[in-house]
């Protein structure tokens, strides 16, 4: 059996390697991802909205940051 591991091991096709991802993501994605953490953890409030209008409005009042 062991044998039989070690075969599959050595001659594995390409697509069963794992590997990393790479992590190539531009600077407000590396924000938002950053944010999408605090907020999870705690760390900042999140924001809710009853409806789409108060969405908008808040991205409407927050478009000069």
């Amino acid at each position: 059996m062991k044998r039989l591991y070690k075969k599959i091991e050595r001659d594995k096709p390409k697509f069963l390697e794992i590997s990393r991802p790479k992590s190539e993501f531009n600077d407000e994605t590396t924000a938002a991802m950053r944010e999408a953490r605090l907020i999870s953890e705690g760390k900042i409030p999140s924001k809710s909205f009853r409806n789409v209008n108060e969405l908008l409005e808040d991205l409407m009042s927050n478009a000069d940051d």
